[in-house]
């Protein structure tokens, strides 16, 4: 049923609505503001992107998890993609990802619906540390808890240093 409004129903609500604003603004104005929309989003969602992916960069160096940024970051990838498809309901919902308070608030929302689904059941997350199911008893914690990996698992390989010595770096300062 979600596909169907999707690919059937939105295309012709967002036809429908076109021809509507078409009627009022004129053909002209009205395409105007589709591409202009476009055109707008695109180069938002470019900015924005980069500033989420600058922000995962550091997240990572600091060794902490990215999740709330990766998120942010497909949000505004989805945003870019509504924004190129042609229509003004699609436009609206591309430009409300694009507003960082809009965004967080519906990323948020989307949270707390995933989190209701996962303790009502309709939803289970399984995860695997070192091949095995993670122990636990909150079905939230995705975190691990599974334990040490197997001996067997484990392979001792020749370790060597090939930092070079600190005179030798060319990066180092003169």
């Amino acid at each position: 049923m979600p596909l169907l409004l999707l690919f059937v129903v939105l295309p012709m609500v967002e036809l429908w609505l076109l021809l509507r604003v078409g009627a009022v603004l004129g053909a002209g104005a009205t395409l105007g503001l589709v591409v202009g929309t476009g055109v707008l989003g695109a180069s938002l969602a470019r900015r924005q992107g980069m500033a989420v992916f600058q922000r995962l960069q550091a997240e990572l160096q600091q060794g902490r998890q990215p999740t709330a940024t990766m998120l942010e970051g497909f949000a505004i990838l989805l945003a870019g993609v509504v924004l190129m498809t042609p229509g003004l309901l699609t436009d609206a919902l591309g430009l409300a990802l694009l507003v960082p308070p809009t965004r967080q608030a519906i990323l948020a929302s989307l949270r707390r619906r995933f989190e209701a689904s996962i303790r009502s059941g309709r939803t289970q997350v399984h995860t695997f540390v070192g091949g095995r199911p993670a122990s636990g008893d909150d079905p939230l914690d995705i975190g691990g808890g599974g334990g040490e990996m197997p001996p067997e698992r484990v392979k001792d390989v020749p370790f060597s240093d090939v930092t070079p010595p600190r005179d030798e770096d060319p990066a180092a300062p003169a």
